[in-house]
């Protein structure tokens, strides 16, 4: 049986939902765009008008199990956590090698307690400090993170003395798209820090996220391509920083592959030239009047009143959606 594609037409009741995410938006009912809604609205317009426009959200589940998602989390909060203990209530801290190697001889001294901290509070649902000891899946989930955590720590050695700035970090920006209006970009910045002087933003990732672009950033902003959304994630991390502090400051984004660490260490971010040459990239400048030119067209599109927010054509972006069901779709390719 043929299946009829869903779409949304753009009433003027949702244009004014919509506003809420602008500039016009009336006081005390703002909301604001950020780069993960944004990847939403590429995988899918249907997908980002019942999450983000009417506030559909079922994807708050809870597990009796430690999914890939908790996970990443896990080790994620854990990073965060153990960074902000170092700086502790000073603006910045600078991490020295023998910082770092004291904690890799003594993890007993804070991470095990950040890591039980951690997974108490988001995987066992309880509280903000819970040292209750970690048992079954739960320890050996923890065991887990502490030996990322630990890699990442031996392979920031070679980074040394660096400054730790700062994780977690919300930072809003007004975005001119060429809209009668301006957007409204909230983001929460995994890690910012400075390395041999060059500013860095970082992204922690478990899964297996591509940290290769083409050049002409054709694929960057195509339908459907998930693996590169944490790329176009972090260069729009590197505008919105930028935005609020100095536009010309070099900006490196950069890719905490988790998974890939151990092997091949923290690796820059690469451009593919042409099929034969890779670039790194160093800062988010070499790339960011293209993606700029390519992002504001799809803002355009969201606030188009005469594009409808339409299912996504790639059944594969269906897999984990939990609106699937709407559509009729099993998230499977035949």
């Amino acid at each position: 049986n043929e299946r009829h594609a869903i779409a949304v037409n753009k009433t003027a009741s949702i244009m004014k939902k919509l506003m809420r995410f602008t500039s016009k938006a009336s006081k005390g009912n703002e909301l604001n765009l950020s780069a993960s809604n944004i990847n939403t609205y590429l995988s899918c317009p249907l997908e980002f008008y019942l999450r983000y426009v009417e506030g559909f959200d079922p994807s708050d589940e809870l597990h009796d199990y430690i999914d890939a998602s908790t996970n990443g989390t896990i080790v994620h909060d854990t990073a965060e956590a153990f960074y902000n203990m170092l700086k502790g209530d000073a603006s910045e801290v600078t991490v020295t090698a023998d910082m770092l190697q004291h904690h890799i001889d003594h993890p007993e001294a804070a991470l095990e307690k950040t890591i039980t901290r951690v997974i108490n509070k988001n995987f066992l649902r309880l509280g903000d400090d819970c040292l209750n000891p970690l048992k079954g899946e739960a320890l050996i989930a923890g065991k887990l993170v502490e030996s990322l955590i630990l890699t990442m720590l031996r392979r920031e050695k070679d980074l040394t003395p660096f400054r730790f700035i700062s994780a977690e970090e919300p930072f809003l920006a007004h975005i001119d798209a060429g809209l009668p209006f301006t957007l409204r970009l909230k983001q929460r910045i995994d890690r910012i820090d400075r390395v041999a002087g060059r500013l860095r933003i970082v992204d922690y990732k478990t899964g297996g996220d591509s940290t290769t672009i083409d050049a002409d950033l054709d694929r960057l902003f195509a339908r459907g391509y998930c693996d590169v959304k944490a790329v176009r994630q972090l260069i729009i991390y590197c505008m919105v920083y930028a935005a609020q502090h100095d536009p010309e400051e070099p900006i490196q984004p950069l890719i905490y592959k988790f998974r890939d660490m151990a092997l091949g260490g923290i690796q820059p971010l690469r451009i593919k030239a042409d099929r034969y040459r890779l670039e790194d990239l160093t800062d988010y400048h070499q790339v960011i009047d293209g993606f700029r030119e390519r992002l504001n067209e799809v803002l355009r599109e969201i606030f188009d009143p005469s594009v409808p927010f339409s299912a996504t054509d790639d059944e594969k972006s269906c897999t984990f959606c939990h609106f699937k069901a709407i559509c009729g779709r099993n998230g499977k390719t035949d």
